[in-house]
């Protein structure tokens, strides 16, 4: 039949249009007009449905040539979930972690302090050459960012580690602590020798 919308010669959907048009002039319509109820509904099923949804996600993943986060050290999260995270709740005792992708924060203290890991390699091109870049994207939720550099993704040798107090950059898209400057970050750099002695036992068990 002939879409009374395109002009062409399609199968009927409803309403003598194709489904394409059908799609664009009905289903988009309720779409977007009961998008907070649509929102509502995929929320509650993803809740009741996690581990199978999250299991076919990998699935596809792995079936695409996706690895696995704690191999792929090309991946955005490597550092800061598999590494970084991993390490520190080894290092801080009496810490609560929460679950990947809590948002806001990664673990409480046993202050009960909101802390959000951030971790970094060192950048060697553009503008932010000799510099680590922090994303902490405006969190006003966590109380302190902490935030732990390498040398790089290969070695994963930690250098430096600061607590920062969340209200001093929580207004920052991205913070950045460049080399050249480095001490004036003095003030909230932690010892360093438990996270490296704690990558170096790592490092061992994955062999």
């Amino acid at each position: 039949m002939i879409c009374e919308s395109c002009g062409e010669d399609k199968k009927h959907e409803a309403h003598s249009l194709c489904q394409m048009c059908y799609d664009k002039q009905y289903r988009k319509l309720y779409r977007d007009t009961h998008i907070d109820e649509i929102k509502r509904k995929y929320k509650l099923y993803y809740e009741a449905n996690r581990e199978k949804i999250n299991a076919a996600n990998r699935e596809r993943w792995y079936i695409n040539g996706g690895k696995p986060m704690c191999i792929n050290k090309s991946c955005p999260v490597f550092l800061g979930v598999h590494i970084a995270e991993q390490i520190l709740s080894n290092v801080f005792k009496d810490v609560e972690t929460m679950p990947y992708g809590n948002a806001g924060f990664d673990f409480i203290c046993n202050k009960g302090k909101k802390i959000d890991v951030k971790s970094a390699c060192v950048s060697k091109h553009g503008f932010h050459k000799g510099s680590w870049s922090f994303g902490i994207r405006k969190n006003q939720t966590a109380d302190f960012f902490l935030c732990l550099v390498f040398d790089n993704r290969e070695d994963l040798t930690p250098l430096h580690m600061w607590l920062i107090p969340g209200e001093n950059i929580n207004h920052l898209i991205t913070a950045g602590i460049s080399i050249s400057t480095i001490s004036k970050w003095d003030e909230y750099k932690l010892n360093i020798d438990m996270v490296i002695n704690c990558c170096v036992t790592m490092k061992k068990s994955d062999k």
